[in-house]
């Protein structure tokens, strides 16, 4: 039996009879995450008792990579537009006679 680390949402909990196992998709509410729905005693015990016939599958929360996405965006548009000050602030051509 695997189980899941970081990264990784998905929980094979164990096959029986040696066939395909259902999967179980456990979505999260509330504020909660995967990871820590994965470790609640309530779900521990259902993937315990269930572990012969489902596949447990944790669905990461996308609203805090969504968050970090357009924070790591906005910084990276931030730090070009001041480093690239003194170039917006001349014209094009003088620009170029300084390149040459």
């Amino acid at each position: 039996a695997e189980r899941g680390l970081g990264a990784d949402v998905s929980v094979r909990v164990g096959i029986g009879g040696g066939g395909i196992p259902r999967r179980g998709l456990c979505l999260h509410g509330g504020g909660d995450s995967g990871p820590a729905m994965e470790n609640s005693n309530g779900m521990i015990a259902l993937q315990n008792s269930l572990s012969s016939v489902f596949e447990f599958v944790f669905v990461p929360d996308f609203t805090q990579m969504i968050w970090v996405t357009l924070a790591v965006t906005s910084m990276t548009v931030l730090i070009g537009l001041v480093n690239s000050r003194d170039v917006i602030r001349q014209s094009p051509l003088e620009v170029l006679r300084k390149e040459i």
